[in-house]
């Protein structure tokens, strides 16, 4: 990484004119080549800077910091965990140096499908003085969904020349702008894909029963409601052995349940001894039905297991041989910005997990490695 370009671009970020952040610029383009915390940040204290967050300039301005932060936006959730006071979430909300709203409003505006799943580790208990943010974020992620279903013809405003009044006309009238439009909705639009089952279940329990109601601009049935109309992902191939798990919370007790539909998708059960321990063990155990086959059948042979007669067993295994792999790990820097890799880290910093039937092994740390883990 050239440091000194990486300050220089830094500087120019700070210092240039507003009129630089435009379609085709040679600083955002040259900033996109980069990832790095500090430069997202000084994008994004720009992009606080502006007054219509609807305009081309902030789009620009997100589209740079997805390249300098990463699809999980990371640097913008850190930006948001480093208040610990919910009063001056309120005090601040038109302090133009205050940075936590805007990454609020570029989580819900671009994080899409991958903000949507982080919530689920953000809308605790523990962070509930975060929750003016975090429910900001989910409100304008489900508007942000609901735009999309529209599908609307994109228009532009004219002035007309002969009145003086603005008038909207369908953006195709123009095709250079109709071309920008729709490159604009490709790109803002990256993020936002279908989700399993169990996440919509879980972020509508954390709605109905964790969240005061005075954090929403809606009644939460209306909330609840609108989660459900969120496009679901897809499994069509029908399964034979299909998943049923009781996950163990951070007191090593049995809680809720992981079931699999026929359809193949997942739901999160949770039950008053659930904690954020039993969520992400949970977590683990849908991953294992993301693996590869050929994954699956190593790990099968490792614990000993016969796959897929005994896939619920063996997800478990899987799930506690990740906890373990987190573990072992606390203090390297390997690079991650999955958000599980972090809650867990965390977590574990205070907890055991539960002991393996076997003990794990390179092969088995590597497959964990290459799922949650950036390659160097």
């Amino acid at each position: 990484m050239d440091l000194r370009k990486l300050e220089w671009l830094k500087y120019q970020v700070r210092k240039t004119d507003f009129r630089e952040f435009w379609w085709d610029s040679k600083l955002l383009k040259q900033c996109a080549e980069f990832k790095d915390p500090g430069l997202t940040i000084e994008l994004l204290r720009r992009h606080r800077g502006l007054s219509n967050k609807t305009a081309d300039s902030a789009h620009v301005i997100r589209q740079t910091i997805k390249a300098t932060d990463g699809p999980w936006l990371e640097t913008l959730w850190d930006c948001i965990r480093e208040e610990k006071y919910e009063i001056n979430i309120y005090r601040n909300i038109n302090n133009p140096n205050y940075l936590p709203w805007d990454a609020a409003f570029i989580l819900g505006e671009i994080g899409g499908k991958l903000a949507m799943e982080s919530l689920l580790l953000e809308m605790v208990p523990e962070q509930s003085h975060l929750y003016p943010l975090t429910t900001r974020i989910l409100q304008h992620s489900i508007y942000r969904y609901e735009i999309i279903e529209e599908h609307s013809e994109p228009m532009v405003q004219i002035i007309d020349t002969e009145t003086g009044q603005i008038k909207e006309i369908p953006a195709k009238e123009i095709p250079d702008i109709y071309e920008r439009r729709l490159l604009r909705i490709d790109q803002e639009n990256e993020y936002f894909h279908g989700f399993s089952f169990s996440v919509i279940a879980e972020i509508q329990k954390r709605v109905a029963m964790t969240i005061d109601g005075r954090y929403f601009d809606a009644p939460k049935g209306q909330i609840i409601k609108k989660l459900n109309n969120l496009p679901r992902e897809t499994h069509p191939l029908k399964k034979d052995h299909l998943i049923s798990v009781t996950p163990e919370n951070s007191d090593g007790l049995q809680t809720g349940n992981v079931s699999q539909g026929k359809d193949g998708r997942f739901s999160i059960d949770v039950d008053d001894n659930s904690d954020t321990f039993s969520i992400i063990m949970a977590m683990g155990i849908i991953f294992f039905d993301e693996l590869t086959l050929e994954r699956k059948q190593i790990i099968s042979q490792w614990a000993g297991i016969p796959y897929p007669q005994e896939a619920s067993q063996l997800a478990k295994v899987f799930s506690i041989a990740f906890l373990h792999f987190m573990k072992s790990i606390q203090a390297s820097n390997l690079p991650s910005n999955h958000p599980m890799v972090k809650a867990s880290k965390t977590l574990l910093a205070n907890h055991e997990p539960p002991d393996l039937p076997i003990p794990s092994t390179e092969e088995i740390q590597l497959i964990i490695k290459e799922l949650f883990f950036e390659s160097q």
